[in-house]
């Protein structure tokens, strides 16, 4: 299982506390928003790569300039987990010492009101945790020098929604607030990987009607925000876009983010402009910030 899966990443007691003021702050991560973990699209179950990753044992591989290779497995993610994810992980955290990991209380309210749901949609939330809860990362180093070589999952349990238990069946919770408890292996890993907090952009972002736009947006967000360029085609590039999404539907949606509406759209919220045909300019607006935080090496 461990030749399958990769090694777990872990933390000692002392490493868990010096990392918890940083994951604190944490909202994401640097391998999250720099690959396409989390698909740019709106529609994943009748997709093409959906029919390879079901094709392939529900394993996708994405290749990744810095890592790699990563595999997701036995569950495909959308845009719209990681918008619930961003959501818990700016709640307030709990740090457990006794098992290295860290939860998020709140109420379905309140997670589906900042998502812009119906906030009666509990069974629609409920089904999104239980998704993200499925899914399994595992990450291949390409340096044969540095063992990087890992696999977490984000979520060990939920109370308070309807979840699966072990044996599959439904348990329907009552309760008005949600407890998420990310896993100990995610944990190490935002201890242990650059992590990132633009907390005050969450919102703008979620509330982007294109997948492939908010996917732009966490990719532009990686950089400093001082004048940071990339062209359009080398975002493709690094976010394999193009292996991803059809021709006709990459068309559609770089034409749909070079249009007007979303180049004022972004400019506005985000200070992400389009200079001449294919340069995307990102400049940190004076009003928000976020911020890249460090870790401790992974080979540890």
């Amino acid at each position: 299982m461990a030749e399958q899966h990769g090694k777990e990443l872990t933390l000692s007691i002392m490493e868990f506390i010096d990392s918890a003021p940083n994951i604190n702050r944490a909202c994401s991560s640097l391998l999250e928003n720099s690959s396409s973990i989390f698909l740019p699209l709106k529609r994943i179950d009748n997709s093409d790569v959906a029919k390879r990753f079901f094709k392939n044992n529900q394993v996708l591989e994405i290749e990744h300039n810095l890592f790699g290779k990563l595999e997701v497995r036995a569950r495909l993610l959308g845009q719209v987990h990681k918008d619930i994810l961003e959501v818990l992980l700016t709640g307030e955290k709990r740090f457990n010492k006794n098992d290295r990991r860290f939860s998020v209380e709140m109420s379905a309210y309140q997670i589906l009101k900042r998502l812009s749901v119906t906030t009666s949609n509990k069974k629609w939330l409920s089904e999104k945790i239980n998704e993200i809860a499925e899914c399994r990362i595992r990450v291949f180093s390409d340096d044969d020098e540095v063992d990087q070589d890992f696999s977490f999952g984000f979520i060990d349990t939920v109370s308070g929604l309807s979840v699966k238990n072990k044996d599959g069946k439904i348990r329907h919770g009552d309760e008005k607030t949600i407890k998420v408890v990310f896993s100990e292996a995610y944990t190490a890993f935002l201890a242990r990987t650059e992590i990132l907090d633009y907390s005050n952009y969450i919102d703008d972002i979620v509330s982007l009607d294109n997948t492939f736009v908010k996917a732009v947006v966490r990719y532009m967000l990686i950089n400093n925000g001082r004048d940071s360029k990339i062209k359009i085609s080398n975002l493709i590039k690094k976010l394999q876009t193009d292996k991803i999404m059809s021709r006709i539907e990459l068309e559609r949606n770089i034409k749909l983010l070079k249009s007007t509406e979303t180049q004022e759209l972004l400019k506005e919220r985000f200070g992400i402009t389009i200079v001449g045909e294919e340069t995307l300019v990102f400049n940190e607006l004076e009003s928000k910030n976020h911020y890249y935080i460090k870790s401790l090496p992974l080979s540890e």
